[in-house]
């Protein structure tokens, strides 16, 4: 696979190879560490019952991660067995953050699936949500949960996936944090 990456914002107008918003850069592959030298990386997760593709993802990423942070959204599946049996399997170095949330646990991040929690302010164009509606509470505030997740992460970079999401190049990871660095990113 091509180490060579374009990090930046590319300007299709004005854009050359001495634009300062845009350079190319070789990334560093994983053998290219000595060990110990290798970036540390959080996987951040927001999970509810990612019981179907949580290992996929984990056999994608996993070997170039150090902690999971996984704040889960009222699971009712394996998540939460599976979160632990692959911290186990990675061993007392790896680092595991499993964040509950439920309408118990944190009522203020929750509404009520009501027609009348959809009823406040007033369209634009018109729409009308017309449910169906369960009645029941539903997470509404997903910046507050995954900022809160942010707060749990202990490595050096932050790596925030879906649970469904797969990395093309999971080996590029280690290079990329480099990379950013190098450049001066956060």
């Amino acid at each position: 696979m091509n180490n060579e990456v374009e990090l930046g914002v590319k300007n299709d107008e004005s854009f050359s190879d001495n634009n300062p918003l845009f350079r190319r850069v070789m990334l560093r592959r994983p053998d290219d560490f000595a060990p110990g030298e290798r970036p540390t990386v959080s996987l951040h997760l927001l999970v509810k019952n990612g019981e179907s593709c949580l290992g996929r993802l984990l056999m994608n990423v996993g070997s170039y991660i150090n902690e999971i942070v996984a704040v889960l959204n009222d699971c009712t599946d394996r998540t939460i067995a599976i979160l632990k049996e692959y911290a186990e399997f990675r061993g007392a170095e790896f680092g595991l953050v499993i964040i509950e949330v439920t309408a118990a646990t944190h009522p203020e991040l929750y509404m009520l699936d009501v027609p009348e929690t959809y009823a406040i302010g007033k369209s634009l164009v018109g729409e009308v949500f017309g449910g169906p509606f369960t009645g029941e509470p539903l997470l509404a505030d997903w910046a507050a949960i995954r900022n809160f997740g942010w707060t749990k992460c202990t490595k050096d970079w932050i790596l925030f996936l879906d649970v469904d999401d797969v990395v093309t190049d999971p080996e590029s990871i280690p290079g990329l944090c480099v990379a950013l660095a190098e450049a001066d990113v956060d």
